[in-house]
């Protein structure tokens, strides 16, 4: 008994439904990437170049596929036991890793940061080795996770003895490697149980306010980088955080609440589209810090494209990660006008970033605002039709 209580063998969770907590462990596992997250974001915040945009790219998709994998992993065999917490720490040594190293990425530091990956992957392998030894349904998906997992290690292992930029180019192999495996898993997945309904939304809900985190800290940056505030300064600052505020409002009321259709194709493809709002709502964090520290308070054409195109790609995916959400029971908002008027705001948006070279910054961001408040004013409309409806059924009980 102490033995199962302390090191317990991985076991499938069987029911879908049942409502699952994130755990205080997971909060903290969380803490480790939102450093992650913050380095890279510098990245892209020091020089706003194409070049820049796709280093950030390119090395943000390591670091979530870290994240997801481990969340997958729990997803299907988390336990309480004393191994949980071992495999927790041991992970996070080298996701700090990555922290450190992205600080100083691109350059001489890509081998440090290719090794840390490496080493999390290796732990995540192990992880589903040890699951596919103990619990025979989980087999024959853990055998293509496994083997296509050690390909793309293998291919991290030769990039080791390479110069940049072949090692990247190594990497992206890889990495594509590291995507297209679970896809492969698709049909044997059917045979095991569903992937939680309340554990997965809230653990990605959590991972994106962890990323909107990012947007009102390129405001507050932004408005300290000033040595004089002024008027100018500080409407400015509540324009960038009004547009901060704005995407919290648009993902978190309709969409995290909501769990994917139950099949596990949805549940992927619900992963993969989650995996570019990530990115985009980080970089619209940087394009925020540069937009406020504009000289003259005029941004650059790159800086407004970066924080037009960071947005519209934001509110993009948005849209279609809310075609693949659950019905619910008395649904008063409709899907089509709801995903509608975001991609109406994302187009909005573009049309501000690519006409809007006058513009000083205050224009700008209240521009984008006004186009953020289109979904937003139509999810207020169907809050308070919500609440107008209970009221009278309220009464006429």
């Amino acid at each position: 008994m102490l033995n199962r209580i302390l090191w317990q063998k991985p076991k499938l969770h069987e029911d879908p439904v049942m409502h699952r907590k994130v755990t205080w462990l997971e909060l903290f596992f969380d803490l480790v990437f939102m450093v992650v997250i913050s380095e890279l974001v510098h990245l892209l915040t020091q020089t706003p170049t194409w070049g820049s945009l796709a280093n950030y790219l390119f090395l943000f998709i390591p670091a979530w596929w870290i994240w997801i994998g481990v969340n997958y992993y729990n997803d299907r065999f988390e336990t309480d036991g004393l191994e949980n917490r071992v495999f927790t720490f041991l992970l996070m040594l080298p996701v700090s890793g990555l922290a450190i190293f992205g600080h100083h990425m691109p350059g001489d530091y890509s081998l440090g940061y290719g090794l840390c990956y490496m080493a999390a992957r290796l732990m995540i392998v192990t992880l589903w080795l040890r699951a596919a030894v103990h619990e025979k349904r989980f087999r024959p998906v853990g055998k293509i996770l496994i083997a296509g997992y050690a390909v793309s290690i293998l291919i991290f292992i030769s990039s080791l003895w390479v110069e940049v930029p072949l090692r990247f180019g190594l990497w992206a192999i890889a990495l594509g490697c590291d995507l297209f495996t679970p896809l492969m898993t698709l049909k044997k997945q059917r045979t095991l149980p569903n992937f939680s309904l309340s554990k997965l939304p809230e653990r990605l809900g959590l991972f994106v306010l962890i990323v909107i985190g990012e947007t009102l800290v390129g405001v507050i940056r932004g408005v300290a980088r000033h040595h004089h505030f002024s008027l100018r300064v500080v409407s400015e600052g509540i324009a960038g955080a009004a547009i901060s505020f704005a995407i919290w409002w648009i993902y978190f009321d309709n969409i995290a609440r909501k769990p994917p259709r139950d099949q596990h194709k949805t549940v992927f493809l619900w992963s993969y589209l989650h995996l570019v709002l990530v990115m985009a709502v980080g970089a619209t964090g940087a394009g925020l810090l540069n937009v406020l520290t504009s000289p003259h308070h005029v941004p650059s054409d790159n800086i407004r494209y970066l924080l037009a195109g960071s947005l519209a790609v934001s509110l993009t995916f948005m849209g279609l990660i809310e075609l693949l959400l659950k019905k619910e029971e008395h649904v008063w908002a409709s899907v089509k006008t709801s995903v509608g008027l975001k991609f109406l705001s994302s187009g909005l948006i573009l049309m501000v970033g690519s006409l809007g070279h006058l513009l000083h910054t205050f224009y700008l961001l209240c521009l984008m605002f006004g186009a953020l408040m289109v979904p937003v004013t139509y999810e207020v409309y169907v809050w308070f039709k919500v609440k107008a409806h209970a009221t009278v059924e309220h009464n006429d009980g």
